[in-house]
């Protein structure tokens, strides 16, 4: 298709079309983003405001002067988690501001969008004696529609504070309103049944359904379609009325664009149109590319393209997983591998290049032996060829969000952002020429639209330019408020969704780390190569091919966890109680990463400031319990844990979960005391946990289960019965814990030779929503296989087989091969017994040997516990292995 042979005019309804089908594009790839999103019930607690980081504290600052002569005045500080999972440890705060006369509340939150004279969100709330709850929201608040019906929303989208402030106080002094409440339990009663059943109502309604696990939802389509035209419209207005001080006017922009920017929970325009973009340019350069070397529209092409887009997208996978990464980038995302460390250059090179390099591959191999064919397949495979190679081909190309673009980036942009832009212009007018020459007007109009996205990179380039001169630090937090910094000095007038997207390509390109000169020449070397060598074997093959294109989105890597400055949090830190908080969180923080030294050390100084409190004290107590855990010597942490608990118990009114966790501690490190004196000290521990449960309470059933095991062996058989019984019966459980307690009451049974009721167990009607686990399944064949059920029991087994088996975990794999065997030897079957020890064997050589003989060790251990006549029987059948 040349330009002498393209119908222009006819030409433009297949523009628009294809104009329309991006758009139609773009929304459905936001609507699968938000699809994806999954959500549990938010919750918030008051906090004092010095808790609040000092950023924060500066933002919301800004509302005070406004909020004052309307006559309100601060009451208290909130922290609120919103529900995302995801953002679980990315709260949102907020102040809350009372209006005595006018029995209101003011909710003032940082903007989600930022503008200025509107770093923040005021929204008014009033609560009725009738339970109803009025709303007046901030017009740039992206709160998910809609609420319940006795929270009443009027939105006044236009309106400045003070105008809505007076419509608010008019609905509310209305004579349909109703009787206020100013009772500011009634309040937060009220605004915490919010956040707990929003996401239910929305279930309700259809916008919402549940996901999998126990406690989570996600949205349907219904309710994408809404968060999405309500994250359309949100933010979406002017500048609000100057509010701040002229001094600070820039300090506290940028900290409320760089807050608004962390915060971002759900996804937006920038995310979508890039991959939006990034789909229609590799289609573009496929269709141009096939027609050019021959191909012809059709539905053959078609499926082409798809496969050549699958196999694309597959390498970047495949590399990102082999390399540490996730199969997920986010958007803006800094590239990072490997226990949170940020990737080198070749990492990010090797992701990038993986992509297209097996399409070129294959592409030029089957356009050498497809090409010429006439066969339909080898015709296929020609169109194939010209497809994948035309796309990944122009995937290599130096512009983001192009591969190319990913792989200038880490190699050569990283120290020159400036260069991006020039790189850009010379695509597209590399493109373009190719058209001229060529006489294609697909590749002229491609050129074009790729010279246009110079434009784009102008001005990430000027900022990352600048950003890199004063920051001074890869580390993300300075470069992103730097970026902001240079925004709101350069642009100032700029709307937030173009400066975080700017702001965000920034951090991207800025905050990975800086390649070495060698790697970088290295690395550009071989993406040239990679470049050149499919045009130089394209030269050399004639252009006789069918085709069809696209390929995936670039691999995807996972960001890593930020290390944190504790000490420069207790640096910041301005009071005694904060001072505190701050090394406690840090013990834990080092604990939860498994590094007990730090965390020792940190919760040791937390120990010495917390010594002017009473000893009782929870916060003291905590301190205490957490040095115990991590102590080194057994005899030690024993020690600890004796002081401690004499000392909740000398308490008046000692915390029952405190109790519960050191006398668990006692039972587990004193296994010499007499079982007398285990069985008294976890059936107080039990008392305990369930005094103070306030929902479900997985060591609760740990201890009940101990506590079981202790009851059987000294001859108590009801009492450990009733335990595991109280287990099973809890319908508060997640799935799994829920299946191990069927199974631990399963075998009970079991062992006092009930078999007929074990399986009744786990096929009754309380075991229907666990019926699909593994171990479930085990007891329940054996169950039948005890029964003489042979068959029946040996059918269980075989289904789980079937299915995937725990990946890497060979001892469960080796445990199923066993319980097939022997199901086959109570059948009779030596055939199918010998047929499974064989499969046992091979399992086993496979190991290396010292792991072999270790798992072999595992059987010959003597069979005890509930599961005793199953250990049995495995370790019969292991001999002959």
């Amino acid at each position: 298709m040349n330009l002498t042979e393209l119908d222009w005019i006819g030409a433009v309804p297949w523009l628009l079309g294809g104009l329309l089908a991006s758009l139609a594009l773009r929304q459905a790839i936001l609507l699968i983003m938000l699809m994806r999103l999954r959500f549990e019930a938010g919750r918030s607690d008051i906090v004092p405001r010095d808790r609040l980081p000092r950023s924060v504290r500066e933002i919301l600052n800004t509302a005070a002067p406004a909020l004052a002569p309307l006559g309100h005045e601060y009451r208290y500080s909130l922290v609120l988690w919103t529900g995302l999972t995801e953002a679980r440890d990315r709260p949102v705060y907020a102040d809350v501001y009372a209006h005595a006369s006018a029995h209101a509340h003011a909710w003032v939150m940082p903007a989600q969008a930022p503008e200025t004279g509107a770093l923040c969100t005021v929204e008014f709330l009033t609560c009725l004696a009738d339970g109803r709850t009025l709303v007046t929201p901030d017009p740039r608040s992206r709160a998910l529609p809609p609420l319940p019906p006795d929270w009443t929303m009027h939105a006044c989208p236009e309106a400045a504070l003070a105008e809505r402030w007076s419509a608010h106080r008019e609905r509310a002094g209305h004579p349909g309103g109703g009787r206020t409440v100013d009772d500011p339990l009634v309040v937060r009663h009220r605004v915490r049944r919010l956040q707990a059943g929003w996401i239910r109502y929305l279930e309700s309604r259809g916008m919402a359904c549940p996901a999998g696990r126990r406690g989570t939802w996600r949205l349907t389509l219904r309710g994408a379609l809404a968060m999405a035209m309500r994250a359309r419209t949100a933010g979406a207005h002017g500048p609000g009325p100057a509010v701040e001080q002229a001094a600070n006017a820039s300090r506290v922009r940028m900290l409320a664009d760089a807050f608004a920017f962390s915060r971002r929970f759900v996804p937006d325009g920038p995310a979508a149109t890039e991959r939006t973009l990034r789909l229609v340019l590799h289609a573009g350069a496929g269709l141009a590319g096939g027609l050019l070397l021959g191909a012809e529209p059709s539905w053959p092409t078609g499926l082409a393209l798809a496969l050549a887009m699958l196999l694309h997208e597959a390498g970047h996978r495949i590399a990102a997983r082999s390399l540490g990464g996730g199969d997920a980038e986010r958007q803006f995302a800094v590239p990072r591998f490997r226990s949170g460390a940020a990737a080198h250059a070749w990492q990010s090179a090797a992701v990038s290049l993986a992509g297209p390099l097996p399409g070129l591959v294959l592409g030029a191999f089957a356009l050498y032996f497809g090409g010429g064919a006439d066969a339909p397949v080898g015709a296929w495979a020609g169109s194939f060829g010209a497809v994948a190679v035309a796309v990944n081909l122009f995937s290599l190309l130096p512009l983001r969000p192009l591969d190319g673009g990913r792989i200038a980036d880490a190699l050569l942009f990283v120290r020159f952002p400036r260069l991006q832009v020039f790189a850009a212009l010379a695509t597209g007018a590399l493109v373009a020429g190719a058209g001229v020459r060529l006489e294609d007007g697909l590749l002229i109009l491609l050129g074009a639209v790729v010279a246009g996205l110079a434009l784009i990179q102008s001005e990430v380039a000027r900022t990352a330019a600048a950003v890199r001169k004063a920051a001074g630090s890869a580390e993300p937090k300075r470069l992103l408020r730097s970026a902001f910094a240079v925004l709101a000095k350069s642009r100032p007038r700029l709307a937030f969704r173009r400066r975080a997207e700017i702001a965000g390509r920034v951090l991207a390109l800025l905050g990975r780390r800086l390649p070495a000169p060698a790697e970088s020449a290295a690395g550009l070397a071989a993406y040239a190569a990679v470049l050149v060598l499919p045009v130089v074997l394209l030269v050399a093959v004639p252009p006789s091919t069918d085709a069809g294109t696209t390929a995936g989105a670039p691999g995807r890597q996972s960001a890593g966890t930020l290390v944190r400055d504790w000490e420069a949090e207790l640096g910041a830190a301005a009071t005694f109680e904060g001072q505190w908080q701050v090394l406690y969180d840090a013990g834990r923080w080092y604990e939860g990463r498994r590094e007990p030294d730090p965390a020792r050390s940190y919760y040791g100084r937390a120990l010495d400031l917390a010594a002017m409190w009473p000893p009782q004290d929870p916060r003291a107590l905590d301190n205490r319990l957490a040095l115990a855990r991590l102590a080194d010597d057994p005899a030690e942490s024993l020690r600890l844990y004796r002081e401690i608990l004499d000392g909740l118990r000398a308490s008046p009114q000692p915390d029952p979960l405190r109790l519960a966790e050191a006398m668990e501690a006692i039972h587990y490190l004193d296994g010499d005391a007499p079982d007398a004196d285990r069985i008294a000290r976890l059936r107080e521990a039990v008392a305990a946990r369930e005094s103070g449960a306030g929902g479900f309470d997985g060591r609760l059933h740990g201890t009940r289960r101990e506590l079981a095991w202790l009851l059987d062996r000294s001859g108590d058989a009801a009492g450990a019965e009733m335990l595991l019984r109280r287990n099973a019966e809890d319908r508060g459980a997640p799935p799994d814990q829920a299946a191990a307690a069927l199974v631990d009451l399963a075998w009970f049974v079991i062992a006092r030779q009930q078999p007929q009721q074990a399986e009744e167990l786990l096929t009754g009607t309380g075991a229907q929503s666990v019926s699909g686990d593994r171990q479930v399944g085990i007891a329940l064949a054996w169950a039948r296989l005890l029964q003489g059920k042979a068959a029946e029991g040996a059918s269980v087994l075989e289904a789980l087989w079937k299915n995937p088996q725990p990946a890497g975990d060979v001892g469960a794999k080796l445990d199923l091969v066993l319980d097939l065997a022997a199901a086959s030897r109570l059948r009779g079957d030596a055939a199918g017994e010998a047929e499974w020890l064989e499969r046992g064997r091979g399992e086993m050589r496979n190991l290396p040997a010292e792991s072999a003989q270790d798992l072999r060790g595992r059987y010959e251990v003597p069979a005890e516990g509930w599961d005793a006549v199953r250990r049995q029987k495995q370790g019969e059948l292991a001999k002959l292995l």
